[in-house]
This record gives structure tokens, C-alpha cells and sequence, in this order.
């Protein structure tokens, strides 16, 4: 190879063109690797926030579902109170409140016992109420029953494993329940009886729903008080009316004349007073005519 000799050679120790050259490939596969970090790092984080993002989405999602099933319960105790309130017969009352908790949850034996009466009792099977045969044995397994929830003081008593917790089996009326509940009817500090529940599915009673079903104990167990109160009531009066002679509508008319005074409960007791202490009426005679 020939040299130029019109030029001078590059002084000693002075960097040459391919070394300048191979400087700068490794300044920017340097600067390349860097940026390929830079990357990976953002992308990592990318995909943190991302699930991060779906995890807060999925768990806002779920509390939504609850939130819209709270409601749904909700609207259906505002539905079941009416229901209550509107039926004034305890018989007719007592199968409202058997229709209403089997709508409310998924159960295949509904039983509905009140005191005096734990021999007998009203129960829903299979979509069909009817009125439970005179017991002894379900008299003493009620009347366990109670005894057990006044001691402990619960509202609602859940087992979900009927088999693994053999102290419940007093809850069992089917002899294929795996899960049972227990919701004490109490109203004015009293119990008046039981609302028992059989399933066939185990954990069909599930913790979260205690509140649920205390509230429907409360509202059915308020309800059948009202209505065993204004039953007792009627018959008092009925008694009363039949002792004194008065007629419904002398009755109906001394009320409404008392209750717009300031004692109106005196002035029914001053009507009876009145009407028992009045001779009775003679009855009237009927004069015959005779044709001459």
C-alpha cells in the first residue's frame, strides 16, 4: 500500500478512525441496554398498576353486588312488614310468616311454633302449609328448644352442619336436614315462640345473614303479638257486651263518644257501667185484635 507522502502521519498515541468508530458502538449499545432497562422497568410497573387496577375494579365490583343485594333484602322486609300488618288474624298471619322466610331463603321445612301451643304448630313443606298434628315428643323437643334460646339469649341461632355439632339435632324435624336455624320470635321483652328451619344443603345458613333474619324475627314476631293482643282484646269485649246487653252498634257508638274526650278508656268503663245497671227492657206485648 502506498502512503501518501503530501500527507503527514497521524501523530503517536492520536485515535484512528476505527477507533473512534468502535468508541461510539459501545457508547450506544451502552446508551441501547439502558434505554431496553428503561423499559422493562416502566412496563413492570405498567402491569402493577394494571393489577392493581383489575384487583380495586373486581373488589369494588363485588362490594357493589352486595350493596344491590342489601337493597333487594331491604325492600323485601319493607314488603314483609306490610304483609305483617295488613293480615290482623293470627292463624292467617302465622302462614304469612311461613311464605315470607321460605321467599326469603331456600329452605325445605319451615316450622312455626308459639306458646302455648309447642305440641302443635304450623309448617311449610313443599310449598303446602298445614297445621302440624298434637306431638308430645315435638312438645318436649320445643319446649328444649326454648329453653335454649332463653338461656343463651340469642335472636337467631345458625348451625351449619347439623351432623358436626350433635348438641343441635334438636333443631332437625327432617331427617335429611344438614343445616338448620333457629329465630326467636320475641316481642316486649317476651318470647312467644320459635321460627325453625331445615335444609338439605350444609352451610345453607350462612353468618351474614344473621342480620337479615333478626330483622325478620323482629318484624314477625311484633306483628303476631299485635295481632294475639287485639284477638284477646275482642274476646274481652265480645265478653263484656254479652255480660252487659249492650249491642255492637251501642258499643261502637260509646267509643267513638269516649274517645273524644280526655279519659277515653273511662268513658267505655262508664258506658258498661251504665248499660249493666239499666233494667232490662220487657219485651213488648202484642195486642190481637179479635173481628167482631
Amino acid at each position: 500500500m502506498s502512503v501518501d507522502p503530501a500527507v503527514p502521519p497521524p501523530p503517536p498515541g492520536s485515535p484512528t478512525p476505527q477507533r473512534d468508530d468502535e468508541a461510539l458502538r459501545r457508547e450506544n449499545d451502552a446508551l441501547l441496554h439502558e434505554l431496553e432497562n428503561s423499559y422493562a422497568q416502566l412496563a413492570a410497573v405498567l402491569q402493577v398498576s394494571q393489577d392493581e387496577t383489575r384487583i380495586a375494579y373486581a373488589e369494588l365490583e363485588e362490594k357493589l353486588v352486595v350493596q344491590e343485594k342489601k337493597l333487594v333484602e331491604l325492600a323485601f322486609l319493607g314488603g314483609a312488614l306490610e304483609a305483617f300488618l295488613d293480615e290482623g288474624d293470627p292463624d292467617a298471619l302465622r302462614r304469612t310468616v311461613l311464605d315470607k322466610i321460605c321467599l326469603l331463603l331456600p329452605v325445605d321445612l319451615a316450622f312455626l311454633a308459639l306458646r302455648p301451643d309447642l305440641a302443635g304448630g304450623l309448617k311449610r313443606e313443599r310449598d303446602v302449609v298445614r297445621a302440624a298434628a298434637p306431638d308430645r315428643a315435638r312438645r318436649d323437643a320445643m319446649e328444649a328448644v326454648l329453653r335454649r334460646v332463653e338461656q343463651s339469649g340469642r335472636a337467631v341461632w345458625l348451625v351449619p352442619d347439623l351432623d358436626a355439632d350433635p348438641s343441635a339435632a334438636i333443631l332437625r324435624l327432617r331427617p335429611d336436614a344438614r343445616s338448620a336455624a333457629c329465630l326467636a320470635l320475641r316481642a316486649r321483652g317476651r318470647l312467644l315462640g320459635i321460627l325453625l328451619l331445615n335444609s338439605r344443603l350444609r352451610a345453607n345458613f350462612r353468618d351474614d345473614q344473621e342480620p337479615l333474619l333478626d330483622t325478620f324475627a323482629h318484624h314477625a314476631a311484633a306483628a303476631l303479638h299485635a295481632a294475639l293482643e287485639m284477638q284477646l282484646h275482642r274476646a274481652v269485649v265480645a265478653e263484656l257486651v254479652r255480660r252487659s246487653g249492650m249491642t255492637e252498634v251501642a258499643l261502637e257508638t260509646a267509643i267513638r263518644a269516649a274517645a273524644q274526650g280526655p279519659r277515653p278508656l273511662d268513658g267505655v268503663q262508664r258506658a258498661f257501667a251504665a248499660a249493666a245497671a239499666a233494667p232490662e227492657t220487657p219485651p213488648s206485648s202484642i195486642v190481637k185484635s179479635e173481628s167482631a
